[in-house]
């Protein structure tokens, strides 16, 4: 078996200078010609992950940590570190495995959570330190606690520093305010904030050793103008007619709606730019509620408040089943219903024409669908009643109903000054029979004639 072993340099970089990333293959091929038994070939076993320690030491250790130990009961975990041996660091492909899946550190730990089967960690790029002066570069360590307050509008320029080795490569996660960047190779945090508020991010800082992260925030104050026109406005939905905002800065402006930028073909802008109009059919598309809007100058901004309110749905009340005139005796009772639709709750309201040059007037405590008069007297014949129905959209009144109360004819009454003897009533009687009797010989005869009747106050024809 011919073995060939060879390494060549990896690093991406051009000088004179040691390499820190290397790559170390074998070639192996069967050379059978070379031996007067010819081809026997050989059985070999190629191990990707395992390897034995060589002259000079694997380049890294692998400790269990936490109270972690082999063999793990099934369903348990197993943490443990990775250290670089002295003369190696980590490479820029730096990884650790275990069974093939990439583990992530958490402050240098790696665990292998839920064991069911026997896991295999491997360890890739691990590199031998190579530098000028001989020795491992240091790790870098952020030295900028805190940022200065930024202005929204204003320019802002601040340098992140870090001690070890360089080249230095800066990132970060998280948010960071629209206009604001962060160079990967200085460090420095600039650009215009378009929008208040405070930004919590993370830095990290990269060489060829290790790594260093910072939690930062950036507070960027507040707009310094203000909402000169159309600030607490109210528009209701499906209104035909948008909203005006202006305000105290100078030059043009773009708009923004609860933080979102609003497309320049949603609102209009008036001949000098001092003005914008929110169209109608943008405005229908936001909840009814508040919102708020954000002129943002080139230096500056506007903030105000307005409110979308909900477009009214009732609807007004309507008769759909009028009351009916009534004919009843005296003493007798009418009851008056109407019937309506409409959103509820609906308030009715009974009223009576008297004829007596009043007009209509609203009858106490008559206040449900259905009204009652009882006991009524002929004074009340040819009263009119009616019934006014509301609700929050308006009102509606009823046809009106007449009351006509019927008179019993032939009814005669003691005098209230007539003593209730048995003389006279006998009498009495003896009155009504002729009475019957002269009517029915006048009816014969084509005669007109009328009862006269005493009522408790006067005569009644």
């Amino acid at each position: 078996l011919y073995i060939r072993p060879f390494i060549i340099a990896t690093t991406p970089s051009l000088g004179v200078h040691a390499a820190h990333d290397y790559l170390f293959c074998i070639i192996t091929c069967p050379v059978g010609a070379y031996y007067a038994e010819g081809i026997n070939p050989v059985k070999i076993y190629v191990e990707n992950e395992d390897v034995r320690a060589v002259k000079g030491g694997t380049g890294y250790t692998i400790a269990a940590t936490g109270g972690s130990k082999s063999p793990v009961n099934a369903g348990g975990s197993f943490s443990f570190t990775v250290t670089p041996g002295s003369g190696y660091t980590r490479g820029t492909g730096f990884a650790v495995k275990a069974n093939g899946t990439t583990l992530t550190s958490n402050n240098g730990v790696y665990t292998i959570s839920n064991i069911n089967a026997n896991q295999t960690v491997s360890v890739s790029g691990i590199v031998k330190s190579q530098n000028s002066g001989g020795t491992l570069p240091a790790a870098p360590a952020i030295t900028t606690t805190t940022l200065a307050a930024a202005t929204m509008g204003k320019e802002y320029r601040q340098q992140i520093t870090a001690t070890g080795g360089t080249p230095i490569t800066w990132s970060y996660s998280g948010t960071l305010p629209d206009g604001m960047t962060l160079a990967a190779n200085t460090g420095i945090l600039s650009g215009t904030p378009t929008q208040e508020g405070s930004f919590r991010f993370a830095v990290k800082a990269t060489n060829s050793t290790g790594f260093s992260t910072r939690q930062m925030t950036l507070v960027v104050a507040g707009s310094e103008y203000s909402v000169t026109k159309g600030a607490n406005s109210e528009w209701t939905q499906g209104g035909d007619k948008g909203i005006d905002f202006s305000g105290s800065g100078k030059g043009t402006f773009t708009v923004k709606v609860d933080g979102a930028a609003v497309a320049a073909g949603k609102y209009t802008t008036s001949a000098d730019g001092s003005t914008v109009t929110l169209k109608p059919e943008y405005l229908d598309t936001l909840a009814a509620g508040s919102h708020t809007v954000t002129l943002v100058y080139s230096d500056g901004s506007a903030k105000a408040k307005f409110t979308i309110k909900a477009k009214d749905k009732t609807t007004p009340p309507a008769v759909s089943s009028q009351p009916v005139s009534a004919e009843v005796p005296e003493d007798g009772s009418a009851t008056f219903t109407v019937t309506a639709s409409g959103t509820t709750p609906l308030l009715c309201q009974w009223q009576v024409d008297k004829n007596d040059g009043a007009g209509w007037t609203d009858i106490s405590g008559a206040v449900n669908a259905s009204y009652t008069a009882e006991k009524v007297t002929a004074e009340q014949s040819g009263w009119k009643y009616r019934c006014v129905i509301k609700n929050t959209a308006g009102s509606v009144e009823s046809n009106a109903a007449t009351l006509t109360v019927k008179e019993a004819i032939g009814d005669v009454k003691k005098n209230d000054d007539t003593k209730d003897t048995g003389s006279a009533g006998g009498l009495g009687r003896v009155l009504l029979v002729v009475g019957i009797v002269v009517a029915v010989l006048a009816l014969s005869a084509g005669l007109f004639f009328y009862f006269r009747r005493r009522n408790s106050t006067r005569y009644m024809d």
